[in-house]
């Protein structure tokens, strides 16, 4: 049905759309949740128009709708995690851009969070993510217990899974 054939570029072609389509759709899913969103971070959105959208806009919709869904306070929290391993993403500038910008949400997270990473109120849930999958998140991080004072939990790079979710961060010395 090609009465009048619209040639519109994909969204890797449109980056300066993307800040504005983010917007609107994370406040549209926010809306119809009862939700209000009042700011996304930066580092989120520089990691949102650096990623090749390899499904193009309904992708970006279709995220906005699970941050929407996830975000539980007035800053969006985009699952940045399920878009990271995606083949579409460029290796030269997204992968770390995401990369760290869904480090410092965790970051961000397990502040809010006092440092606790499981249970109801532990950073885990409020990223909408299982223990276990945030545990798995932050192996190998060298600064992963970084606090607001500096301290540092000891040999976190090496510790496993398990260990990283009992991991009694208000209790620890600085490294």
């Amino acid at each position: 049905m090609k009465v009048f054939p619209i040639d519109i570029p994909p969204l890797r072609e449109r980056r300066e759309d993307i800040p504005l389509l983010v917007r609107y759709f994370a406040n549209k899913y926010a809306r119809r949740m009862g939700k209000q969103i009042e700011s996304i971070p930066k580092e989120t959105m520089d990691a949102l128009s650096r990623y090749a959208w390899p499904g193009n806009i309904r992708e970006l919709q279709n995220l906005m709708e699970r941050a929407a869904l996830l975000s539980s306070g007035p800053s969006l929290r985009v699952p940045l995690g399920e878009i990271l391993n995606d083949t579409g993403l460029s290796a030269a500038s997204g992968e770390n851009a995401l990369e760290q910008a869904e480090r410092e949400q965790i970051i961000r997270a397990l502040h809010e969070s006092n440092w606790v990473v499981g249970g109801a109120h532990g950073a885990a849930t409020r990223l909408g993510l299982k223990r276990t999958s945030l545990a798995y998140k932050m192996q190998g991080w060298e600064s992963l217990a970084q606090r607001s004072d500096g301290h540092l939990t000891k040999n976190a790079k090496s510790l496993s899974s398990d260990q990283l979710c009992r991991i009694p961060l208000s209790n620890h010395t600085p490294a």
